[in-house]
Order: C-alpha cells, then structure tokens, then sequence
C-alpha cells in the first residue's frame, strides 16, 4: 500500500503550507518544482516563519 506524498511548491503561500501541515499532522513538507524536490519545510521552519510573519505571538 502506498500513499501520496503531499508537497507545495515554491509559490504557495505561507498560509497554504502551515495549513496542509497542520490539517495533514505532518512534521516535514517536501518543495517542489517541475515535480522534483528542491527543499523541504519542517516544523521548526514552520514556528520561524509564524513567529517572522505573525509577531503579535511572540508579544507577552
């Protein structure tokens, strides 16, 4: 049995990928281009980019 893989590409919003990793629980994300990998998100990327693009969560 196999399943497929989910990936974003390079033009995904940061709002289309923390939404497929978190509906999907999954920890890495492959990035693709022209169906080939060219990097992965994972989720200490994830937490750097909501704390770079959403700061009010850092905020006490």
């Amino acid at each position: 049995m196999s399943r497929d893989v989910i990936t974003v590409t390079e033009v995904n919003t940061i709002k289309t990928v923390l939404e497929k990793m978190l509906e999907g629980g999954i920890h890495r994300l492959p990035v693709v281009r022209d169906q080939k990998p060219v990097g992965v998100v994972t989720r200490h990327e994830r937490l750097r980019l909501m704390l770079k693009h959403f700061p009010q969560v850092n905020e006490k």
